[in-house]
């Protein structure tokens, strides 16, 4: 099981990155959430996601990277959404949808039907 170290304002958290549903930017920062805490973080976004190049995880939006090990649907719309396996939405750029099924499809672990547009 791979962990990160994430530094907060009260020290440093390892968190399993699997636990990891997604993470959110403010401003130079980031919090992190997982189905039990949400943490605030000294780290950029962008640089958090350099260290999950690796695994499971999407940047679907400017401000959001979700761990798609985690991903159970996407909502089309006014705006596209994702929804995780914790029922939390966000929010999925037009630029992004298309990177995100391509991604999808490459991954040896999901299975497509998707219909081209």
């Amino acid at each position: 099981m791979s962990k990160i170290i994430v530094p907060t304002s009260d020290g440093m958290h390892l968190i399993n990155i699997e636990d990891i549903l997604y993470l959110k930017s403010e401003d130079i920062y980031a919090y992190v959430y997982t189905n039990s805490e949400k943490l605030f973080t000294t780290v950029s976004l962008g640089r958090i996601e350099k260290g999950l190049k690796r695994h499971s995880f999407f940047r679907c939006h400017k401000s959001y990277l979700v761990n798609l090990d985690h991903l159970a649907k996407i909502t089309k719309g006014v705006n596209y959404q994702l929804i995780l396996s914790s029922g939390a939405k966000i929010p999925l750029s037009r630029t992004k949808k298309k990177l995100l099924i391509e991604h999808l499809k490459t991954q040896k672990k999901f299975i497509s039907y998707h219909r081209p547009q």
